[in-house]
């Protein structure tokens, strides 16, 4: 981005907040707002029949109202402009131009998984003459933006899909620019021509490819597209610039097994145990967790640690029917495991034929549990957790959430 350009943006920015956080300016009084001309018919129309509500917003209509009363005391002549958000109830499908638009994506905020975030927002733009603030043109557009991460690249893109959704009046010759980039532990490469838009069937899109630059410890980096609309028509040539930006990824080299992956930190992965594919196995991590109402773990990488936790639960002179082996929960690969989670004693279940310590009963929440199940589902559920744990980039103490279904 070129330092004029840069300059703009986060002038912009500072004046409208990051669409990311989707917290815009609050609006201003807009007292006197009443003695202008009202909102064009036309306009009103338009924007009905697409869904999208009133074509002023509160925010408009007080900057507008600011921007005449600044008039009055200047040489100030054309047409201005005013960007705000809305919500509007029409959408176009989402098509993803290098990567799919993920089936997690909200309106108006942003929707996360582990490796994807999606925003599907809308906004609104007003033209209107300076000196009288009679509105004569103004446009709505969908704004689509999503990542993918994979937990086995460093390599990504943020992609962005505008769209309009309605348009009338004088905004002939309008066209939108931006930029991209990325910021942290990467290199970007940026994707935004400018793209005229001024039609109802017109549609732009930006993207901007990243590389995490891998290192001995967690690499950070953030993604962001910029855009604007611009006319040389208008008294400023351009509407401010907003700005779609998701949460920071985290990319790291932990899995030496597998490729560097990266995901969104801030998300606490699930993992997911199945009663028909391991029923004994599912049966005592739910009573585990009914019990104890311990379904959030935290993940320990130190191999020694969990060995003392699986000798702790599961000592090697405990006797095993034959074909069963000794599964523990919380999981000896966890800081929640019966050694490092500082447990006296444990329990078990009834049917997990076990005698070296006592059944479990109601309001008894604390100890580690034990039970006696079938060697392939206890080495297969290891293998799961492995697998869930490696998919996921789990790291040395972040949590992760139980759920058996």
């Amino acid at each position: 981005m070129n330092p004029t350009a840069r300059r703009k943006v986060l002038s912009a920015t500072a004046l409208l907040g990051l669409l990311a956080a989707l917290v815009p300016a609050t609006p201003g009084s807009a007292a006197g707002a009443d003695a202008l001309p009202d909102v064009p018919a036309e306009a009103v129309a338009a924007a009905t029949a697409a869904g999208t509500g009133p074509v002023l917003t509160e925010k408009c209509a007080a900057e507008r109202q600011r921007t005449v009363e600044a008039a009055k005391t200047s040489a100030a002549t054309g047409t201005a402009t005013c960007s705000d958000y809305k919500t509007a109830a029409t959408r176009t499908s989402g098509v993803g131009l290098n990567t799919p638009v993920p089936s997690n994506c909200p309106r108006d905020q942003w929707g996360y998984t582990r490796t994807t975030a999606c925003l599907d927002t809308t906004v609104g733009v007003v033209v209107y003459i300076v000196r009288t603030g009679q509105i004569i043109g103004g446009f709505d557009l969908q704004v689509l933006t999503w990542t993918n991460l994979s937990p086995v690249s460093h390599f990504w893109q943020q992609e962005a899909k505008f769209t309009m959704l309605v348009a009338w009046g004088q905004i002939a010759g309008t066209f939108i620019r931006g930029d991209a980039w990325c910021t942290g532990s990467c290199t970007g490469s940026p994707y935004f021509p400018d793209q005229w838009f001024y039609t109802l069937t017109a549609t732009a899109s930006a993207s901007v490819s990243v590389t995490a630059t891998l290192g001995p410890s967690d690499a950070f980096a953030k993604t962001s597209i910029a855009f604007w609309f611009v006319n040389p028509t208008w008294l400023y040539g351009s509407t401010n610039a907003l700005v779609a930006s998701p949460s920071q990824a985290r990319c790291d080299t932990f899995y030496g097994n597998v490729a560097p992956g990266c995901v969104f930190p801030h998300v606490r992965p699930i993992y997911n145990v199945y009663s028909f594919e391991k029923p004994s196995f599912a049966r005592h991590v739910a009573l585990a967790i009914g019990y104890t109402r311990r379904n959030v773990l935290t993940r320990m990488t130190s191999e020694e640690n969990a060995r003392n936790n699986g000798n702790r639960a599961c000592p090697g002179d405990l006797p095993k029917p034959t074909g069963y082996s000794c599964d523990e929960y919380p999981f000896r690969s966890t800081y929640e495991g019966a050694y490092t989670g500082g447990y006296t004693y444990g329990r078990t279940f009834e049917g997990c034929q076990i005698k070296a310590v006592e059944i479990r009963q109601v309001g008894d929440t604390g100890g580690y549990n034990i039970c006696m199940i079938p060697v392939s589902e206890n080495s297969g559920g290891g293998g799961d957790l492995g697998a869930f744990y490696r998919s996921n980039r789990v790291l040395d103490g972040e949590q992760f959430e139980v759920v058996v279904n």
